[in-house]
């Protein structure tokens, strides 16, 4: 029997934590993301473990863990859908941006977007944005999608 949980870590401890968790031989998923050549986690704050043999005195104990986050198991389902999204290595592939998606434009000053058109030929996204009373559209370099922020 499995019961996988969420792991709470540190600020920026997910791969301490997933390493920590791993060299005493509990099962762990530590999904992460291709950002500007960096890999970001998927779940910021948290990675994933199969607590079922092991203590939870022993988990907690662990460099980078700060806690597990609720009372009930997550379903195998749930855990396999996941795993499912990565790679061997935990890496799941980075969507980008998708029509119809809202966002804030940290580069403008935090205002919603609205992506309207993604061309990955000339590697620009098209967003409106409402500003002065009036929806204005703005190309952003695909490149720097990371400036879009979910709301």
């Amino acid at each position: 029997m499995t019961a996988w949980r969420a792991i709470g870590t540190k600020p920026l401890h997910e791969p301490v934590a997933y390493r920590a968790l791993v060299n005493i031989g509990v099962p762990a998923f530590f999904p992460r993301m291709l950002v500007r050549r960096r890999h970001v986690p998927y779940f910021r704050g948290y990675i994933f473990a199969d607590i079922a043999n092991v203590s939870v005195r022993r988990v907690l104990t662990r460099n980078g863990v700060l806690g597990i986050v609720g009372t009930v198991p997550i379903p195998e389902k749930t855990m396999d859908e996941l795993r499912s999204r990565a790679d061997p290595s935990g890496l799941v592939p980075n969507p980008g941006p998708q029509q119809g998606e809202t966002f804030r434009l940290r580069s403008l000053a935090n205002l919603l977007a609205v992506v309207e058109n993604v061309d990955t030929t000339r590697g620009s996204v098209l967003v409106s944005v409402q500003m002065f009373g009036d929806v204005r559209t703005v190309n952003i370099p695909l490149r720097r999608f990371d400036e879009l922020t979910i709301p």
